[in-house]
């Protein structure tokens, strides 16, 4: 019996390393628009009123969140319309220790106004 409630013990904190070694990593996501490139820098936070964003030429706004204790990305792409942006898109992806060095979110999004389009990429870096 106490073999079985130290393995116990064993998997609850070998999962809490494993938490901890993603909760110090960044999504960076690379941009393209209207020939000028870019990078969204998102650090881990649990804070669901806190948003990392970028404002981007041809009226574009990408903005996201990464929540490490949901092992959860959220992105969103606004274009400016009228002063005001306007949400064209909201995304979330899932990221953990496997997807470290991952990229994914690979996305066109199109402006009927200005006829302009933005690409993104995100990847996952952990730190060691």
């Amino acid at each position: 019996m106490p073999n079985k409630k130290i393995f116990a013990l064993f998997i609850f904190f070998h999962s809490l390393v494993l938490c901890n070694a993603s909760y110090g990593s960044q999504i960076i996501c690379d941009t393209d628009v209207s020939d000028s490139a870019n990078q969204l820098v998102i650090n881990a936070n649990d804070d669901p009123y806190a948003f990392t964003k970028i404002d981007l030429p041809g009226e574009f706004r990408l903005a996201g969140q990464y929540f490490p204790s949901l092992n959860k990305v959220k992105l969103f792409v606004y274009n400016n319309f009228k002063n005001r942006y306007v949400l064209l898109s909201a995304q979330e992806f899932e990221v953990s220790s496997k997807t470290c060095s991952s990229s994914f979110g690979k996305n066109l999004f199109y402006s009927e106004p200005f006829e302009r389009e933005l690409f993104f990429q995100c990847r996952h870096l952990c730190k060691e």
